[in-house]
């Protein structure tokens, strides 16, 4: 991880750049693209697929399982073995899981992470996860708020008198996130998980780099 945050890792863009090897600088997996420790930890269109989904899914899944706990909704003992459902809740509270939220107009995006609904407040809290590069992490919150803004508005009109929030939790491929992340997380009411999810990212992250570059 040190490496690639120094962007010292031996991928084929260096040695073709700095070795002068003659070999191709693209990317052994999409072969579109030079292939920079960037590229291999957060724009591969390949590994985007299924190892940035899975890396994606852990970060989700922590939240998920933290939020399940506060509401006394099933959930498994411990963080890692949780299995989210599509749908689970109780008398007071409705916890969603990668589900589309149906709106009489269609929008682009309405398909949030995690969805939260308070049913006797009628409070949505609409929660999206990132794990981008990190120099790209305000930008990417900034991207999730304003994504939501067309969703949270259908919502407050066919649900009266809603009150939605949207909520991004973003942390980088190599482990940074902002100063914002606290008060994110804060707003959710659950114990603060940035630590956790950091070494989850970042551990995944290390499974992507080994993986690649052993090709």
């Amino acid at each position: 991880i040190i490496a690639a945050q120094d962007q010292a890792l031996r991928t084929n863009a260096i040695k073709y750049k700095i070795d002068k090897t003659g070999e191709t600088p693209l990317c052994r997996v999409c072969k579109e693209k030079p292939e920079t420790a960037r590229h291999i930890v957060s724009a591969c269109p390949k590994l985007a697929q299924e190892e940035y989904k899975k890396r994606h899914d852990k970060v989700a899944m922590r939240i998920h399982w933290e939020l399940a706990k506060k509401h006394n909704i099933e959930h498994a003992e411990k963080w890692y073995d949780h299995i989210p459902a599509a749908v689970a809740e109780t008398d007071t509270i409705q916890l969603k899981w990668d589900s589309t939220i149906y709106t009489n107009n269609r929008l682009a995006h309405n398909r949030p992470d995690i969805t939260l609904i308070d049913k006797e407040s009628n409070e949505w809290t609409l929660i999206d996860i990132a794990v981008p590069f990190d120099q790209n992490i305000v930008k990417t919150e900034d991207e999730k708020v304003e994504r939501y803004q067309d969703l949270a508005f259908e919502i407050k009109r066919e649900h009266r008198n809603a009150k939605v929030e949207v909520i991004p939790v973003v942390i980088g491929a190599l482990g940074a996130y902002s100063k914002n992340a606290k008060n994110f997380v804060e707003r959710l009411k659950i114990p603060n998980i940035l630590d956790g999810a950091q070494f989850s990212a970042i551990l995944w992250t290390a499974h992507v780099l080994r993986k690649v570059l052993s090709l």
